[in-house]
C-alpha cells in the first residue's frame, strides 16, 4: 500500500512548479529541488522553522529560515517585530512580568510604575526633599511612567500622551511650540534659559523623565522563546513627528521668563520662583529680593522711592523729563503683559565717555534679565539678529551697547520691530517661516 502511495505521489511531486513551456532539463531541476525540499519542510517544521525556497511568498524572503515569532511577525506586522512582541505580551505569551500599579493612559501603552527598590543607593536619591521647592503645574509626577514603544506610530501617539500628561518637567508651549526651561552653568554661576525642544532635546527628556521599552523575543537554540522587555529609544522620525505638532492642549502655555517679581492681573505679587499657572511666567530671580508684603504702609513706599532717588541722583540728566522716560523704561517689562501693545526703542546717550550709559541699562537688565548684543550695521544682519534672539534667548530685556559714535539707527526693520507685536521672518537654514511673539523691551546705549 505504501508503494502505491509513492507511486502516486511522487509524480504529483514532481509537477509542483512545472510549466507547460519547461523542456526536459528544466522539468527535471524543478522536480528534483521539489522533492529534496520535502524532507527540509518536514524537518522544519519538527524544530519549529519554516524555510522559504522561492521569492513567490511575500513578504518572506527567498533562502531564509523563519522560526514562528519571526514567521507571525511577517505574516501579521509585516516584519515589525516590537509590534509582534506586544501583540504576543498582550496575548498573554512571554515569560513572567514584574508586577505594577494599575494604566493611567488612555492608549494602554503608559503606565506608571513606582521606583524600584534594588539597588538602594537609587532608592535613596530618589524622593524629593522635603525642603525643595515644587515647580507648578507640570513637576515631575512622583511615579515614573513607563511607555512601551511598540511601532512607530505606537510611540508617537504614547509620547505626545505623556508629554500632554506633564510626564516631563519644566516643558511648556510657546507660540504652538514645545519648549523647556533649563538651568545653563556659566561662570556666573546657574542661569535659566529657554530651548525649544528638538528631536534630540526631546530623547534626553524622556531618559531622564519616564522609561521607554520594547518587547523582543527571548534567542533559545530552537530559534524561539520567550518574550522578554528591553529598554529602548524611539526612533528620530518618531520624535521628529511628535515635536512637529503645534497642538499641546495639556501643556502649559508659557508667557515668559522674568527676573524680578512682577504684577498679576488681580494686582498681587508674582513672587514665588518657578511656573506661575495665573500668569504664564516662569520666575527665575536674577538678584535676591525680600519678600514684598501683601500691604505696604506710607512710610515703606515713602522709603523705596528714597532708596530709588539716591541710586540715580548722581547720574547727570539733561532733564526731568529725561529720568522720567527712564523710569518709564524701568516698569515696562513688569507692565507690558497687562497693557497689551509694544514698548518704545530707549535709547541711553550721552555726550560724554563713561557718563554711566551702560550702568544705566544694566540697572534694568539686573532686575529683569538682560541679553547683550552688538549693533549690526546692515539690515539683513539686523533682522538675523533679531529673529536669533526671539527664538533663542529668553531674557527680557536686549541692550545694543556702545554704538560707536555717527551709528545711525534709522532701519525699517528696527521700525517693524517697535510696531509689531509678533514678529515673523525665514529660519535661517531652513526653508520654512517661523512667527514669535515681540515681547522685550529693546536699548541701545552710546
Amino acid at each position: 500500500m505504501i508503494q502505491r502511495l509513492l507511486q502516486r505521489a511522487l509524480p504529483a511531486v514532481a509537477r509542483i512548479g512545472s510549466d507547460p513551456n519547461d523542456d526536459d532539463d528544466i522539468r527535471l531541476q524543478k522536480s528534483l529541488l521539489v522533492i529534496c525540499a520535502v524532507p527540509f519542510m518536514l524537518a522544519g517544521v519538527f524544530w519549529g522553522l519554516l524555510y522559504v525556497f522561492s521569492g513567490e511568498w511575500s513578504p518572506f524572503q527567498p533562502n531564509q529560515a523563519y522560526n514562528k515569532f519571526a514567521a507571525f511577525a511577517m505574516i501579521h506586522h509585516g516584519g515589525d517585530f516590537s509590534a509582534a512582541a506586544s501583540e504576543l505580551r498582550k496575548l498573554g505569551y512571554g515569560g513572567a512580568r514584574e508586577p505594577s500599579v494599575p494604566r493611567v493612559d488612555l492608549t494602554s501603552m503608559i503606565e506608571p510604575k513606582t521606583i524600584e527598590q534594588a539597588p538602594a543607593a537609587m532608592a535613596a536619591e530618589a524622593p524629593r526633599a522635603p525642603d525643595e521647592p515644587k515647580t507648578e503645574p507640570n513637576a515631575p509626577v512622583a511615579e515614573r511612567p513607563e511607555i512601551d514603544l511598540g511601532s512607530e506610530q505606537q510611540s508617537i501617539r504614547a509620547i505626545t500622551h505623556a508629554i500632554n500628561s506633564g510626564y516631563l518637567s519644566d516643558v511648556y508651549v510657546r507660540d504652538g511650540q514645545l519648549v523647556h526651561v533649563r538651568s545653563k552653568t556659566s561662570v556666573t554661576g546657574n542661569d535659566v534659559g529657554v530651548a525649544v525642544v528638538t528631536a534630540d532635546l526631546l530623547n534626553n527628556l524622556l531618559a531622564h523623565g519616564v522609561t521607554t521599552y520594547r518587547w523582543v523575543a527571548r534567542r533559545s537554540a530552537k530559534g524561539d522563546g520567550d518574550l522578554e522587555r528591553k529598554e529602548a529609544s524611539p526612533t528620530v522620525t518618531a520624535l521628529r513627528a511628535v515635536v512637529s505638532s503645534s497642538f499641546w492642549p495639556g501643556v502649559p502655555i508659557l508667557a515668559g521668563v522674568i527676573g524680578s517679581p512682577t504684577l498679576r492681573p488681580d494686582g498681587t505679587l508674582v513672587q514665588e520662583p518657578g511656573y506661575d499657572k495665573e500668569t504664564g511666567l516662569y520666575l527665575q530671580p536674577t538678584v535676591k529680593v525680600d519678600r514684598v508684603p501683601d500691604e505696604i504702609s506710607d512710610e515703606q513706599l515713602q522709603a523705596s522711592r528714597q532708596f530709588v532717588m539716591k541710586i540715580f541722583k548722581d547720574f547727570c540728566w539733561s532733564s526731568q523729563g529725561d529720568f522720567a522716560n527712564f523710569m518709564a523704561l524701568g516698569v515696562s517689562p513688569m507692565l507690558r503683559p497687562y497693557i497689551k501693545t509694544t514698548t518704545p526703542f530707549g535709547m541711553i546717550s550721552a555726550t560724554t565717555r563713561g557718563s554711566g550709559k551702560t550702568n544705566l541699562a544694566d540697572a534694568i537688565g539686573m532686575l529683569y534679565g538682560q541679553s547683550s548684543q552688538v549693533w549690526p550695521h546692515r539690515s539683513e544682519e539686523l533682522q538675523k539678529k533679531i529673529t536669533s534672539v526671539l527664538i533663542a534667548n529668553s531674557k527680557p530685556v536686549v541692550v545694543f551697547d556702545n554704538l560707536m559714535e555717527g551709528t545711525s539707527i534709522r532701519s525699517e526693520v528696527l521700525a517693524g520691530l517697535v510696531t509689531k507685536d509678533d514678529w515673523d521672518d525665514r529660519l535661517l537654514g531652513a526653508s520654512k517661516n517661523i512667527e514669535a511673539r515681540n515681547d522685550r523691551l529693546w536699548l541701545a546705549t552710546g
